[in-house]
């Protein structure tokens, strides 16, 4: 069956966090994010996590579950697309005309997007950039060339910075964006973000490489005694922490937040990796 072509107005999307469901972004809501204290709070403790790493308190790898642990409480934008239904699957994805492109694992995001993007936003069709939540990356957002997909738009982009290493698994639709405090950003256009575009839609082609995957990095399969034994620890770790199993599930992202900021302050990603956690979550935190 062939695919029909339709004209649609789109905007991007933005939800609570990268599990809730997508809305359209307005500049109200987006700005609501970027002025958020809980999004401060999270950043800030993730500089601060980095600095220890910096420091030789921390090692890299306890450092990277920290952080994705940390960036799960963060809301997100998806630059990409809309969905039909809120859910953040490609099959249900609208285009938007955008695209965004990461430099990642640099030492000096600011002086890379003042050195290389900073006097070439219209030529480069740059609408939004910023510091990622890990204080190690750039992540800018662009109108995509006339006819390109969003794989040739970011090779397009990677030529433009002569960029050899980009980040070739962005280019999905449902790919979201974390959000960070207004101080991480380096540009905004509102208007341009958050315009409506006229796009030529066409229903998505269902292929292997367009199957749902988790949004952990390792998946790993768990034995049943292997759960067990995490989810000991996991309790350990509560006590450790101060904290009660019956109190940690209580609905709110307050509670939510603080509960897993003392969890892994004790040292749990020591203990398991961040899969794993998740599944004792899944169990502990089920509301969560």
């Amino acid at each position: 069956l062939q695919c029909q072509n339709r004209i649609a107005m789109v905007k991007i999307g933005i939800a609570k966090s990268h599990f809730c469901e997508v809305v359209p972004c307005t500049v109200d809501l987006l700005n609501q994010a970027l002025d958020s204290a809980a999004v401060k709070k999270v950043c800030d403790q993730i500089a601060q996590a980095l600095l220890n790493v910096k420091q030789g308190k921390m090692s890299r790898t306890e450092f990277e579950n920290y952080k994705r642990a940390m960036k799960s409480q963060l809301p997100v934008l998806t630059p990409h697309a809309i969905f039909k239904n809120g859910e953040r699957k490609n099959s249900e994805a609208i285009p938007s005309g955008l695209s965004m492109y990461d430099i990642d694992h640099i030492e000096n995001p600011r002086g890379y997007y003042q050195s290389m993007v900073g006097d070439r936003i219209k030529e480069l069709g740059i609408v939004m950039a910023y510091v990622t939540p890990s204080g190690e990356g750039l992540r800018l957002i662009f109108e995509m060339p006339q006819g390109m997909t969003l794989g040739e738009a970011q090779k397009w982009m990677s030529e433009q910075l002569g960029d050899s290493d980009y980040d070739g698994s962005v280019k999905d639709y449902a790919r979201c964006s974390y959000l960070v405090p207004r101080a991480y950003l380096l540009y905004l256009d509102e208007e341009e973000l958050l315009k409506e575009r006229q796009v030529e839609a066409t229903e998505p082609k269902t292929t292997a490489s367009m199957v749902e995957k988790p949004a952990t990095d390792n998946e790993v399969e768990v034995s049943p005694e292997q759960q067990a034994r995490n989810l000991r620890i996991f309790d350990l770790c509560l006590k450790e922490a101060g904290l009660k199993p019956e109190s940690i599930d209580v609905v709110g992202i307050h509670n939510w937040h603080n509960s897993l900021v003392a969890v892994l302050s004790v040292g749990i990603c020591r203990l398991m990796s961040q899969q794993e956690l998740l599944n004792v979550l899944a169990q502990r935190m089920p509301n969560y």
